[in-house]
């Protein structure tokens, strides 16, 4: 199966430990190996999030509302419609302060 646009089961296949390499589509602009990247600062995010932010759109592919993280690791959210709450999409090594425009 493959995981594009499928967050939720990617998700369930790691915290399973049966996530193969089969199940992992790269995307031709390389956005997944960065995402693939940033992984182990989901991990520790709790502890080295410090700054939230909207996103300033100016980073291509990268569809989302809010952005949550540091100097180092961001995590992108979009609202669920489903839900009406903010729900993580994207992960990134990146310095949310070039992500974002407005900061608290």
């Amino acid at each position: 199966m493959e995981v594009h646009g499928k967050a939720d089961y990617f998700y369930k296949k790691c915290f399973e430990k049966k996530l193969a390499n089969k199940d992992i589509a790269f995307k031709k602009d390389g956005t997944t190996q960065l995402k693939l990247e940033a992984l182990p600062a989901v991990v520790r995010f709790t502890s080295i999030s410090k700054i939230t932010g909207d996103s300033n759109g100016n980073q291509p592919f990268l569809y989302v509302d809010k952005l949550v993280g540091g100097v180092n690791f961001c995590i992108g959210l979009r609202i669920d419609d489903k839900i009406g709450q903010y729900v993580p999409v994207s992960a990134l090594q990146r310095n949310i302060k070039e992500l974002t425009d407005n900061r608290p």
